[in-house]
């Protein structure tokens, strides 16, 4: 009978020793996943600020030379590439344009700009040279040249 008790006992104690196992392993599994949420979520709100200083910035680059604005342009946009890989982390570089495609369509953009620019000071002219003094729309006159 004390056999029988003893291995009775070699097997209650073996399963709350398995029991005790997994827990200490489930308990390890989650204290991991804690300190990675917790990584995660300091990350997170170190990239939240810097974009809401990135933001209270740019109310500011009205007043910066071109050459300033390019320099914040990149800074915004290595910021979103680390921000949006940290929120997605499939997300691959080459969905972003690069810096030289950012300013060069800049450029395409400013030369686009001249070119309206330009159109518009031919028409101005065109339009001002039909105006003589005595013949103006600020007169009332038809445009008619008789006295």
């Amino acid at each position: 009978m004390s056999d029988n008790e003893h291995d009775d006992g070699n097997h209650e104690n073996s399963e709350p020793d398995a029991r005790d196992d997994q827990i200490a392993k489930i308990t390890m599994e989650l204290k991991n996943k804690e300190e990675t949420i917790k990584s995660l979520e300091k990350a997170f709100a170190h990239l939240s600020e810097k974009r809401v200083a990135f933001k209270l910035e740019s109310a500011f680059r009205e007043n910066l030379s071109d050459s300033d604005n390019e320099v914040e342009a990149k800074k915004q946009r290595d910021f979103n590439k680390k921000f949006y890989q940290l929120v997605e982390p499939s997300f691959n570089d080459t969905n972003f344009p690069t810096s030289s495609q950012i300013v060069s369509n800049n450029d395409s953009v400013m030369e686009s700009k001249s070119d309206l620019t330009t159109n518009n000071n031919s028409i101005e002219k065109e339009n001002s040279s039909k105006l003589t003094p005595n013949n103006s729309l600020e007169t009332g006159n038809n445009f008619d040249n008789n006295p």
